[in-house]
């Protein structure tokens, strides 16, 4: 209000001081009195007129500009006005807000004007700095455009006095041309990042944007140089806006990698080269362009690379396969015929776009060339096939089964299976003319058959053989028993090949053979009793013996065991034979009701290395830190620890037996005498022999004489055996006889009336069973008990003699039993 008091007070001082009237003035008298207030609402002005009598205003009001852009007089079409019409008053004064066409800080002048008779007239100009931010009226022409392309941009005061320094098209500043105070024009430049963006004009250092939008057309396809492709093709698209193109994919794959990038050439002209791993048939054309991205489609089109011929049409060993196409040099494996660049099979060793040499290493089955390109597959017409091989002559047309046969022919190959009726022949000695084997088919008469292991060929020659059928012609005797020699007369046997026997589907052991004539052993693993036939069997032919046979198994199955494995059997206490078994319990055998009943447990270490029993007691050695001895009292079932001072250097292999009121334990050639009276130990003295042992495995005293059989293993899993005796008087050692039977690791042995009776494991891990009679140094086999298996113990209670063992078939402990005077003698000298 202030300030409008003092301007009430400058209008009338001019009125008092005026000394013309109104009717002494020619022309308006116009005056700019001030700028009252500029701030964000707008810029409030104030101005005064007085008119010539006989006159109109037409109009008045104030204009704005640019401080200082004008020099004289403003151009009344060109700047901003504020107008408030016409008038009849001949003097007043006059006042408006004006907020239009300002950026804020800015430094702007403005005047009061009056129209006269269509003649314009100025009061003195004003400056003020503006703190309005209108909107400025800056728009351009056309708003959609192509890199390139001019436009126009209408606005006020873009003369260059008002130092409009440059035109922001996004992130690229570029220079204007033709600029007057109300236009200017500007090329659209390339290097543009974005789709979509207002212009930006500097002036005077003050950045101020337009109205409206301006949008880059995307990049237009016009032609391209070839439109069916396919990978690897170099391309040339023409059209418009490429300049702004980043990236392009065909298919969905990037035409980019890590050794191509696509070329810009010009705005209009674009190099690409069409991916790898492309499809067949239409394919998309996506181009990734400054923050957009658009897809067109029916531009390109894939086609596959084609196989026109090949040759030769069968091929071999190290054959050139020669095949013809276009656009060949794409293809970069074949699935047939296989190739492989790891292991040096098939291999294309040549290619051009209308010509690839494959060398062949492998054969393949017959069928057309599949060229791999891409994810797709290339097929030939034709087929092509590996050359299939001949039969000229064989070395003979009549053979025994598993007998030796030469064919001669050409083509042989490796992985050929040669057939002769069912059977199938894959080792062989073989070069390409001629192939070496032993045919095991069944007899009857073929053709031989040639096959390959990948279908190569699969060929029936017309080359004919004869198998003989095996025959049995007689079998003596027809009666037997387990370990019994079996005379057996046979036909048609391969001379070189020995043939199978096997009797109710398990198989006998041949012990020798003259000529057509064998000699064999059967000895089933569990019992059988009755009537059976004998087959033999060559390879695949077999025959089997029209008369019946009779196996006879004087053997008695008791019952199963009750008692844990890996017992150790002692001896007779009390007619009753006694055992310690892994559960440190004394068990007795019961002969009333053939059975095992526990008698007593006794604390001592599982380890249990030897026993005895001397009257009442159990002497009995094991392992507690240290060798330790104990007797163990049967009557009061009490444990008595006894002198272990002569046994600590002993081996762990070691046996024990009971004479003269002592109790000896023997390691090789060395024995400790026990004397029960005196309680202590004696080292007794023997003649050392150089004997190579391991495992007491037999060990009884008959007469004065300790027997004792040493056996050892050596490489390749053979045992040998070597049987002592020992006089007990004279502490002399001799060898006996070295026609030991074929023992085995599992073995026991009972010594009863002057005879020791061995239950062994035998040939093939089945049983044997031998009586040895040391008088006569004479061994004796005899039917052996059934079964296959380990852990043995055996014993005689009333003239019978008891095995028990572990069975692995039906994997149980099991008991049998034969009566002495029903022993089977196996006469097999």
């Amino acid at each position: 209000m202030k300030k409008r008091l003092i301007i009430l007070t400058i209008l009338c001082c001019f009125f008092i001081t005026c000394n013309k009237s109104d009717d002494d003035i020619s022309i308006p008298i116009i005056e700019t009195l001030s700028v009252d207030e500029s701030n964000h609402i707008g810029v409030w002005v104030t101005g005064s007129l007085r008119k010539p009598q006989n006159g109109f205003i037409q109009d008045h009001g104030f204009v704005f500009y640019p401080y200082r852009y004008y020099y004289d007089k403003p151009d009344f079409n060109s700047v901003s006005k504020f107008t408030l019409g016409s008038s009849n008053q001949n003097s007043f004064t006059f006042e408006g807000v004006y907020a239009k066409d300002f950026v804020k800080d800015r430094k702007y002048a403005v005047r009061a004007f009056a129209k006269f008779n269509d003649q314009v007239y100025y009061g003195e100009e004003i400056e003020f700095v503006s703190h309005v931010e209108s909107e400025l009226n800056l728009s351009f022409k056309p708003d959609t455009v192509n890199i390139g392309d001019t436009i126009s941009i209408s606005g006020l005061y873009l003369n260059p006095r008002n130092w409009v320094d440059s035109i922001g098209f996004d992130n690229i500043n570029v220079m204007p041309f033709a600029v007057s105070d109300t236009a200017m024009k500007a090329i659209v430049p390339q290097g543009l990042k974005k789709n979509q963006f207002k212009l930006k004009i500097n002036v005077a250092n003050t950045d101020v944007y337009t109205n409206n939008t301006l949008t880059i057309n995307p990049p237009r396809i016009d032609s391209v140089s070839q439109s069916k492709v396919v990978s690897l093709n170099e391309i040339d698209i023409y059209g418009i806006n490429f300049s702004t193109v980043g990236e392009v994919k065909i298919g969905g794959k990037s035409v980019n990698s890590y050794n191509y990038k696509m070329k810009i050439v010009s705005d209009s002209l674009l190099k690409i080269r069409i991916p790898r791993e492309i499809s067949s048939g239409e394919l998309s054309t996506t181009f990734k362009y400054l923050d957009q991205e658009i897809t067109y489609d029916g531009i390109f089109e894939g086609i596959l690379p084609t196989i026109h011929s090949f040759y030769p049409k069968e091929v071999w060993y190290n054959d050139t396969l020669f095949i013809k196409g276009k656009n060949l040099t794409l293809v970069y494996n074949f699935n047939h015929p296989l190739t492989n660049h790891y292991n040096l099979n098939n291999t294309v060793f040549s290619r051009t776009d209308s010509l690839i040499k494959l060398i062949i290493k492998e054969p393949f089955s017959k069928g057309k060339i599949q060229a791999k390109y891409n994810d797709e597959i290339v097929y030939s017409e034709e087929d092509v096939q590996w050359l299939s091989p001949s039969i000229n002559s064989i070395s003979k047309h009549t053979i025994y089964a598993q007998d030796h046969l030469i064919l001669y022919g050409r083509n042989f190959i490796r992985g050929m299976t040669i057939h002769i009726g069912d059977a199938k022949h894959y080792n062989m000695v073989m070069d390409s003319i001629k192939a070496s084997f032993l045919p095991n088919a069944k007899a009857g008469e073929y053709n031989i058959r040639l096959s390959h292991e990948q279908n190569a060929f699969d060929t029936i020659t017309n080359i004919k053989i004869k198998v003989l059928s095996p025959e049995i012609i007689d079998v003596n005797p027809k009666t037997f028993t387990r370990n019994q020699k079996i005379h057996i007369s046979t036909k048609n046997i391969n001379p070189e090949h020995n043939p199978e026997f096997s009797i109710a589907n398990q198989s006998c052991e041949i012990i020798e053979r003259i000529g057509d004539d064998f000699i064999i052993k059967y000895n089933p693993i569990e019992k059988m009793e009755g009537e059976t036939k004998l087959t033999i069997k060559h390879g695949l032919a077999s025959f089997t013996f029209n008369e019946e046979l009779n196996l006879h198994d004087p053997w008695e199955y008791v019952g199963s065991t009750k008692f844990y494995g890996n017992a150790e059997y002692i001896g007779m206490w009390n007619e009753k034979p006694t055992l310690i078994d892994k559960g440190r319990r004394v068990m007795q055998f019961s002969p009333s009701n053939e059975n095992w009943s526990v008698y007593s447990e006794i604390n001592i270490p599982e380890y249990l290395i030897t026993s005895a029993i001397h009257n009442d007691d159990l002497m009995l050695v094991y392992h507690n830190n240290k060798k330790q001895i104990s007797s163990y009292s049967m009557l009061n079932k009490k444990l008595n620890v006894l002198d272990n001072s002569g046994i600590q250097n002993y081996l762990e292999e070691v046996y024990s037996f009971t004479f003269d009121n002592s109790f000896y334990i023997g390691s090789g050639t060395s024995l400790a005498k026990f004397d029960f009276e005196k309680q202590s130990w004696t080292a007794q003295s023997f003649p050392y022999e150089n004997v190579d042992y391991s495992d007491p495995s037999i060990c009884f005293v008959s007469n004065n004489t300790l027997y004792v059989m040493f056996t050892w293993a050596v490489s390749g899993g053979n045992e040998f055996k070597k049987f002592w005796k020992c006089n007990l008087e004279t502490k002399k050692w001799t060898k006996l006889s070295n026609k030991i039977p074929d023992f085995r690791e599992d073995r026991t042995s009972v010594f009863y009336n002057g005879n020791a009776y061995i239950i062994h494991e035998g040939a093939n891990s089945k049983r044997g069973f031998h009586v040895y009679n040391p008088e006569q140094d004479k061994w004796t086999e005899y039917a052996p008990p059934p079964g296959i298996g380990n852990k043995y113990h055996t014993f005689i209670v009333d003239d019978y003699l008891y095995f028990a063992c572990y069975d692995w078939k039906p994997n149980a402990y099991s008991t049998y039993k034969i009566h002495l005077n029903q022993l089977v003698s196996i006469n097999n000298n």
